[in-house]
């Protein structure tokens, strides 16, 4: 569970529209996109956490065995992450302790998290899904909602790049199809770092650069890419996080898009898909 989890951020995007009054427009209702396997953890205990000093995220994960703190909320967001994590206004519904109440969660599963070396880990999304429906009896659906988005654009009148977005120069080397793990991703095409106020990438499309923007926490909708841009860059981005105590000379994320790669985000309006929670309980008793 602790895939991509320094991505997910509970900021409650989607509830501040419903307070103000503003319905999303819903174009359809389906079930969740399935995953191509099915799997459950072998042996799980749920408990409610009440220490505070407790923060969320993933404590133990290898060898068969997970320990873990979440929220409801943020559970959903990974379990239903299928291809990428959720962020936060693409879950929306549910009782209020789902974003406050928190729950230590051990366990222990059989085989990898992954049907195939350097893949998704979808055999471990298949087990979180069947924790929320077994122990929270939780029941979701998916819809198509028109939310405010942000489109990623060259910020620059004669649409020059800036100093730290340049295009790929091909050394890289894509990801290989290979049936054993990759202990050394230095030279392959990816990310290079990602922290809570820093960024950095080689042979990256800027439409996956989009995305990751998505889950900065200052940023938190659905970006798209909107460049014209083709192709792969290297890209190198640091900004103030929030709070910005920590490096309190660096700019905001959208000045830093702006200074130095050259873009900005638009505010628009898009569909986007989200999970709703039709019903959710507190987990049963061990």
């Amino acid at each position: 569970m602790c895939h991509r989890l320094k991505s997910v951020r509970v900021a409650g995007a989607a509830l501040a529209v419903v307070a103000a009054g503003v319905l999303p427009q819903v174009h359809a209702q389906s079930p969740p996109a399935p995953l191509p396997v099915t799997a459950v953890f072998e042996v799980v205990s749920v408990k409610r956490m009440n220490d505070p000093s407790v923060q969320i995220g993933a404590r133990q994960m290898g060898g068969g065995r997970i320990s873990a703190v979440f929220t409801v909320r943020t559970l959903v967001q990974l379990a239903y992450g299928y291809p990428d994590t959720l962020i936060d206004a693409q879950v929306v519904g549910g009782p209020s302790w789902i974003d406050t109440d928190r729950f230590e969660i051990n366990a222990t599963y059989e085989g990898p998290v992954a049907v195939a070396p350097n893949a998704a880990p979808v055999r471990l999304l298949a087990m979180e899904r069947a924790l929320l429906a077994d122990r929270f009896k939780l029941k979701v659906h998916d819809e198509m909602r028109q939310l405010g988005v942000f489109d990623l654009v060259r910020s620059r009148a004669d649409g020059r790049l800036g100093p730290r977005l340049v295009r790929s120069d091909g050394t890289c080397l894509p990801l290989p199809s290979t049936p054993a793990p990759i202990a050394d991703f230095t030279p392959y095409c990816g990310v290079k770092r990602s922290t809570r106020g820093a960024m950095s990438a080689k042979g990256l499309p800027l439409s996956r650069f989009a995305l990751l923007l998505s889950f900065v926490p200052d940023v938190q909708r659905i970006v798209r890419d909107r460049t014209g841009l083709e192709g792969a860059f290297d890209l190198d981005i640091e900004f103030a996080a929030t709070g910005g105590a920590d490096a309190p000379d660096l700019p905001p994320i959208t000045t830093a898009l702006k200074e130095q790669l050259g873009l900005e985000l638009r505010p628009a309006t898009g569909s986007v898909s989200v999970i709703v929670i039709d019903s959710v309980e507190p987990p049963t008793p061990d």
